[in-house]
């Protein structure tokens, strides 16, 4: 860790101690009360395990229509997150050197030719000379000097001052970092604008509703639907889908969002879960997947897709069963 920081900000420095990640470690230790695995009485457990019925699937799908970001040249100067973290990355000023299409990449040098660097497009940003008012909590890049060199670094607004200066918090793991007072030239938005939707990428009721039924179609099954658009809740629609062995529920929220909630019953089967055709057919239209969940839905505290329990699941701990289970004895004598 050391040497990445020193070779990153050319700082001289020595470690003397750490505040966390230390390991919790007692040598020779003794337990003042051993426990072992047979102590424990996981029958009420097993009963649970076996208890679980699932009689249906589902599964949901966050989509957002893929904005890319504005292209950029080579000889343009960027903004490039040269120590990549969620919280702590550092960014620098530094000029496209040249570009892969193939790939997407961009190599960067630095300024002062410090060094050069092959980045993706995600980790560079155009330069915002923007002078417009920033409001509490936006992300932003905070202008620092770190041993003479201009470095951008992570972190949020904080407040206002009457002054027309910013309070920024800048993002660290283990110490609250504010400076109190800082210039509307030295802030900078961490993700930059995108370019506005052109007509074929923008999301409409007929196209969503023209999506659905082509995966329905793909997936033969032939559903009741329903398109639901409401002129005083809000933008967007709800459409809704009901068919002998599940139903779906699809809302887009007239912008860049879509959520898509599908349930589909297990006896019914494999072929009739249709939700990689409803995937591919909204990926069509410029969607991209942006979070996805799948789980159970039954009785008896249902927490997996069947198989509820396996014969290969294994048991450790102490059973009282009337009918002993002589792979689980065998498990637990060995």
């Amino acid at each position: 860790l050391g040497a990445i920081i020193q070779k990153d900000l050319t700082v001289d420095f020595g470690i003397t101690g750490g505040k966390s990640g230390v390991t919790s470690y007692i040598p020779d230790f003794n337990a003042s009360m051993p426990i072992f695995n047979e102590d424990y009485d996981v029958e009420l457990s097993l009963a649970q395990w076996h208890s679980q019925t699932p009689v249906a699937h589902q599964e949901i799908l966050q989509m957002e229509i893929e904005q890319h970001p504005h292209p950029i040249h080579e000889g343009e100067r960027v903004l490039a997150n040269f120590r990549e973290h969620p919280l702590e990355g550092i960014w620098a000023i530094g000029t496209v050197n040249s570009s892969n299409p193939i790939n997407e990449t961009h190599e960067i040098v630095f300024a002062r030719r410090e060094f050069s660097k092959t980045m993706e497009r995600r980790r560079l940003r155009s330069l915002d000379n923007s002078t417009s008012i920033l409001s509490k909590g936006e992300i932003v890049l905070v202008r620092t000097n770190i041993n003479g060199k201009e470095r951008w670094r992570q972190g949020y607004i904080k407040g206002i001052n009457a002054d027309a200066t910013y309070q920024a918090r800048i993002m660290t793991l283990d110490q609250d970092l504010t400076i109190a007072s800082v210039l509307r030239e030295d802030l900078m938005h961490q993700y930059e604008t995108k370019p506005p939707l052109t007509v074929s990428q923008e999301m409409t009721v007929a196209k969503l509703e023209h999506a659905v039924e082509k995966a329905f179609l793909a997936s033969s099954i032939k559903p009741y639907l329903r398109v639901v658009e409401s002129e005083t809740v809000g933008l967007g629609c709800i459409l809704l889908a009901t068919w002998k062995s599940g139903n779906l529920v699809v809302t887009w929220d007239g912008k860049m969002h879509i959520d898509l909630n599908l349930v589909v019953d297990l006896e019914a089967g494999e072929a009739s879960n249709p939700v990689e055709a409803f995937r591919n057919a909204l990926s069509g239209l410029g969607l991209g997947v942006v979070g996805r969940d799948i789980m159970p839905r039954g009785y008896g505290k249902v927490v997996l897709n069947p198989p509820a329990a396996s014969d290969d699941t294994i048991w450790f701990g102490n059973f009282h069963t009337s009918a002993p289970n002589t792979k689980l004895e065998a498990v637990m004598h060995n």
